[in-house]
């Protein structure tokens, strides 16, 4: 290449033209230098530069991963690509993606400054160094917004400027003294060409020769190749190439998340190798490198040495100073060796075993990062506040309506006062649609504690009132999305609204006070479909019977009362018709003959053709109660409607909570103050009895998707999560819902829809209803969960029935001690009772010695101590 020659350069192609120099001057040809487009100038802006720290007016703003798309801060077509350093918005997009997405957009939590923003555009700048604590940042106040606009156009105008100095400064080389004075270029970004002539030299290489033994010893045995050697075929030949413009690009990395990523292998259906089958020893063998150490070595010497146990012994071997110094090191060890040692021999006998149990040890439920979230929030400063929540019951077939009762939170003594005054209670209904204004309200002339909708026809509510009455609401379909209980929006109330507030729905009926419940209503139960009642109770199966027609009530006053539904609905717009039970029942306790007040009430879980007399309820004093209201009495004395009272779980004080398990019939939760008790029919103690909690329990619910999980709230506001699959001594895992207590929890009984089951319900004190979304590790079943839970109430049932025989064995026995001192009559003394003691030392100690001698005999030991000496 001679001194005049001309060099060009277009995206990494060089072509040379030789111009003959004539007259000692040269006629440049110059070329158009390409201008950089916006996305070249931003991909070139060093983002670092745009932000500083303490800059006034400039916050943090995240931006959510998912949401990199919707905002064009990444391309569509590739969402795995860098995001943009800097872009700008427009107000009015701002505030229609608030609009449209809601709490989902990230300028959602930013609305308040939106509103107040003077200017048409925003602008987000890239945080990568996390300068303001997050992914972005953003200028708040118009004067930061113009000085960091006004710094974003500085750097875009000096990255131009560089670039074109660049360009021209690459072009300007011809000429020693030119070459000279131009601006030195970065070697990785550009190509440097000295035009000077190269003269040729002969290839030499220090490693040819290994490195073409290495290449023959990859052939394979066939043709002749390099050096005597044989290939099977020809050498592949590949050429790698790539444009110009993408060598030295300027690159930028980021940190990843911790995160473990892992590659499954996956087979390729259109890839297929075949390889002929070789005979190949295989040897592996360290690798020889080259390392320095710092270790001294000394070489090894032939030496001997000896001394003389005379003069040895009669030196010293130790200095007066060096064993006064060994003496005061001892004196000052010895308490913390001494100390050392006695912990390491002290046992505390009533540690928890279970206190360190690790997660890894737990089985089957293995605890999950994933968290308790609360979705929805239903609070009314009219009907709702302050007031408390007794009863919870979700619309059939429907996963967005709930119904909540809101009593009067007042103390014993306030309901005295106002005992016999008129009152008007309410029952909201929510829809997730609205989460500020109820779908319905409605209205009854007493407090309701409980509630329960009609599973086959949902705009039917019963209620039962602290009055001891029954109601029962028909509620318009539209309200509630038709008597399927789809769900509806709340389009067809919005006129509703305006014109007359809230839509209000007035009791339909409501049973004659005198012929109800004398105390609060606890239990509502329906009666399967098909039963049909006749006189004093006794039922019948008719299959033709379609639909739900009785329900079954008890309350505190220990009455159990049959109510016709269909008699009620065909008669409620009579004047003289009074709805009253068709059969009651009278329970009542054996010992004294007084009232039994009940608190909860199940009923058979059988087919309808099975179904039966019998129920199960719980009392005011935490008793378990198995009746029969079919029962028929002897000629002189009254039926026995209590068929048996069990007494385990007697605590003074009134259940809470009764629920069978919906995976498990058999098996009962009963929740008191204290603790809660798992029964399984026919036994007469519970199998299951949990520890005390720190607070009182006000309620608890069976899981409806996992047949290990029950859920606990407690009166400090903290919801218990109890995985049996987990571990039974102590809760799983503790949620705080609210700083108030809980008064009630309910799950969506049966639903198509999974998600419907990961919805929990609970209600406060405060008149606040919270819809709580629970986890995957809460409501997915673990492998064999069904079977893990039925083999520990077995375990668990073999417990109870030896600790009950054992306890039998035991009472026996004390009655059989209690025979024999009366009948010998006398008083054992306090001398004859250490004198028996004594006995009972010497014959254990002969039946150990007994004991030993044949273990001995058995291990061929010789009871003679060794060497002659004595034991």
């Amino acid at each position: 290449m001679g001194v005049d020659d001309e060099v060009d350069f277009v995206e990494g192609e060089m072509e040379v033209d030789e111009a003959a120099a004539e007259g000692g001057q040269q006629e440049e040809e110059e070329e158009e230098i390409p201008e950089l487009t916006e996305e070249d100038i931003i991909d070139r802006l060093n983002v670092e530069d745009l932000l500083e720290e303490g800059m006034e007016g400039v916050g943090e703003f995240f931006v959510n991963s998912s949401n990199f798309v919707r905002m064009g801060l990444v391309p569509a077509d590739e969402p795995e690509s860098e995001p943009l350093a800097f872009k700008y918005f427009t107000k009015q997009e701002a505030m229609q993606e608030v609009q449209r997405v809601g709490f989902n957009s990230d300028w959602h939590e930013h609305s308040d400054v939106l509103k107040k923003w003077s200017l048409e555009h925003l602008l987000l700048i890239r945080d990568p160094n996390r300068i303001y604590g997050q992914n972005y940042a953003w200028p708040h106040t118009p004067k930061a917004f113009q000085m960091l606009k006004q710094r974003i156009d500085e750097l875009k105008q000096k990255v131009v400027d560089d670039y074109y100095a660049q360009m021209k400064g690459g072009r300007a080389g011809e000429g020693e003294e030119e070459a000279e004075g131009a601006e030195a270029v970065d070697e990785d970004a550009h190509i440097v060409v000295k035009d000077e002539p190269i003269a040729p030299q002969p290839w030499q290489s220090d490693t040819a020769e290994e490195t073409a033994r290495e290449v023959a010893l990859l052939h394979l045995p066939g043709e002749e190749g390099v050096d005597g050697g044989k290939v099977s075929r020809r050498r592949y030949k590949v050429v790698i190439s790539r444009k110009r413009q993408h060598f030295g690009a300027q690159m930028r990395f980021n940190d990843s998340a911790e995160n473990i990523h892992s590659c499954r292998p996956q087979k390729d259906p259109n890839y297929a190798l075949h390889r002929k089958e070789l005979h190949l020893g295989i040897q592996a063998v360290p690798t020889y490198c080259q390392q320095n150490t710092q270790t001294p070595w000394f070489r090894p010497v032939n030496s001997s040495s000896q001394y003389n146990s005379d003069d040895f012994l009669n030196q010293d071997l130790y200095s007066e100073k060096e064993l006064e110094r060994l003496n005061e090191f001892l004196s000052r060890v010895a308490w913390g060796v001494e100390e050392a040692l006695q912990q390491n021999e002290t046992f505390d006998i009533y540690q928890d075993e279970f206190a360190n149990l690790g997660d890894d040890d737990l089985g089957v439920g293995a605890r999950s990062s994933a968290s308790i979230r609360e979705v929805r929030n239903f609070h009314d400063l009219t009907y709702s506040k302050s007031k408390l929540l007794a009863s919870i019951d979700w619309l059939p077939g429907s996963t967005t309506i709930v119904a909540v009762s809101c009593i009067e939170n007042m103390t014993f003594d306030e309901q005295a006062e106002l005992s016999g005054k008129g009152n008007t209670a309410v029952v909201l209904v929510w829809s997730f649609h609205d989460f500020i204004i109820p779908q319905a309200v409605l209205v009854s002339l007493s407090d309701v504690s409980v509630i329960r909708f009609n599973p086959q026809t949902p705009n039917l509510l019963i209620g039962g009132c602290n009055s001891g009455q029954l109601v029962m609401w028909r509620i318009d379909s539209s309200l509630i999305g038709g008597a399927g209980g789809q769900n509806v929006s709340r389009q067809n109330t919005i006129e509703d609204d305006r014109s007359g507030g809230i839509p209000h729905v007035h009791q339909l009926i409501a049973s004659s006070i005198d012929e109800s419940h004398k105390k609060t209503v606890t239990g509502i139960q329906w009666v399967p479909e098909g039963i049909e009642f006749e006189k004093r109770g006794r039922m019948s199966y008719k299959k033709e019977s379609v639909g739900l027609k009785y329900v079954i009530s008890i309350a505190g006053d220990g009455q159990l009362l049959i109510w016709d539904l269909n008699q009620a609905l065909q008669n409620y717009s009579e004047p003289d018709f009074v709805w009253r039970p068709i059969f009651h029942v009278q329970l009542q306790r054996q010992d004294s003959g007084t009232e039994m007040g009940c608190c909860d009430l199940l009923l058979p879980h059988c087919d309808p053709a099975d179904f039966s007399c019998y129920f199960i309820s719980a009392t005011e004093e935490g008793e378990l109660i198995y009746g029969d209201w079919g029962a028929k009495g002897e000629e002189d004395r009254k039926p026995e409607y209590v068929k048996k009272l069990l007494k385990a779980s007697k605590s003074f004080r009134p259940t809470v909570a009764l629920e069978r398990s919906p995976f498990f019939p058999s098996v009962m939760l009963t929740v008191t103050d204290w603790a809660f008790y798992l029964w399984r029919e026919g036994t007469s103690h519970p199998i299951f009895t949990s520890q005390s909690s720190p607070s009182h329990f006000a309620t608890g619910v069976w899981s409806t998707s996992r047949p290990g999980v029950l859920y606990l709230g407690r009166m400090d506001g903290i919801l218990e999560i109890w995985d049996f699959c987990d571990q039974s001594h102590k809760p799983s895992l503790t949620h705080t819902v609210t700083s108030v207590a809980i008064t009630s929890l309910a799950f969506q009984k049966t639903s198509k829809k999974p998600d419907a089951l990961a919805q929990l319900a609970v209600g406060d004190e405060n008149g606040n209803l919270h819809i709580l979304a629970l986890p995957k590790n809460l409501t997915k079943q673990a492998g064999n969960e069904m079977r893990t839970m039925s083999d520990f109430f077995a375990r668990e049932d073999s417990r109870v029935e030896y600790c009950q025989a054992k306890l039998t064995d035991l009472r026996q026995m004390a009655e059989e001690l209690e025979k024999k001192k009366q009948m010998d009559g006398e008083l054992m003394e306090i001398t004859e009772i250490r004198d028996d003691e004594d006995k009972l030392l010497e014959r254990a100690e002969a039946e150990y010695r007994a004991l030993e001698k044949q273990f001995k005999e058995a291990l061929g030991l010789s009871d003679e101590p060794p060497n002659g000496g004595t034991q």
